[in-house]
């Protein structure tokens, strides 16, 4: 098993963790230590797009060997995956070139690797829509960015869901394996909440999850929540719909089934 690639930020458990190697600006971590990860890039540009989800890409089979293979007695998964993003400085030029940049990146991904659309299939072939399981979110976490934002650019912020939106999918399903959902990537406004505000609380959050922090003061007030109603309004609000594209090619997307 190679390792991953270098990665700009890791988030670790050090309390529970060694590392294997560590400096004052460089560590070495097991796979088993990490929460979420982090990389940065100066610019939105095609070189960069490329370069940064390749680097989160290869920690996937880490991820999978030695993360999501444990299983505890209940059958459950012992570890959460590890949560991925991608930040630039400079926002893109062409919010539509750099949209289909990384739509082709996902949808080249899962084509080109038999075992990754072998895991994902199943569960968007289960999945139901209107409220999808902890572990089919799980399976898309593993491979899938949340956010890809641009912090100076208001512009730049492209969020992981689901899709076709809601009005354009009705029943159907897609594709030959008959899909019921599919990994989605929308376009965000940030009027309401910013792009280092809307990194900072899933960030949080993922801290919190993996810890099983029971207090919520922290990530709500990053999260712009009301207090007393509970209810964040800034990511769904703020996603363009119309603007969402796939990040699976479900036409051509193969599954084989275990023997």
């Amino acid at each position: 098993m190679e390792t991953s690639r270098q990665i700009d930020i890791i988030i670790w458990d050090s309390s529970k963790y060694g590392s294997i190697f560590q400096t004052s600006e460089f560590v070495v971590v097991p796979p088993e230590s990490v929460i979420a990860i982090i990389t940065v890039k100066s610019n939105m540009n095609n070189s960069d797009i490329e370069s940064g989800l390749h680097n989160l890409s290869s920690v996937i089979d880490l991820d999978l060997q030695f993360r999501r293979s444990r299983i505890d007695k209940e059958n459950k998964h012992i570890f959460r995956p590890i949560r991925k993003y991608f930040i630039s400085y400079k926002g893109t030029t062409s919010k539509k070139k750099t949209k289909e940049k990384i739509s082709k990146y996902y949808r080249d991904l899962f084509l080109q690797n038999q075992k990754y659309s072998d895991i994902i299939v199943p569960k968007l072939q289960e999945i139901n829509p209107l409220n999808p399981s902890e572990e089919i979110k799980q399976t898309l976490q593993t491979f899938l960015p949340k956010l890809i934002l641009s912090i100076e650019s208001d512009d730049s912020s492209f969020f992981t869901g689901w899709g076709p939106p809601e009005d354009e999918c009705g029943e159907q399903t897609f594709g030959p394996c008959e899909l019921k959902r599919v990994p989605y990537l929308y376009p965000q406004h940030n009027k309401i909440t910013s792009q280092f505000e809307k990194l900072i609380y899933y960030i949080i959050s993922n801290v919190y999850d993996y810890l099983g922090t029971e207090g919520w003061s922290t990530v709500a007030a990053w999260a712009d929540i009301p207090p007393v109603g509970g209810v964040r309004i800034g990511d769904p609000s703020e996603i363009v719909e119309s603007e969402g594209v796939s990040l699976v090619d479900f036409n051509n997307t193969q599954y084989i089934p275990p023997k």
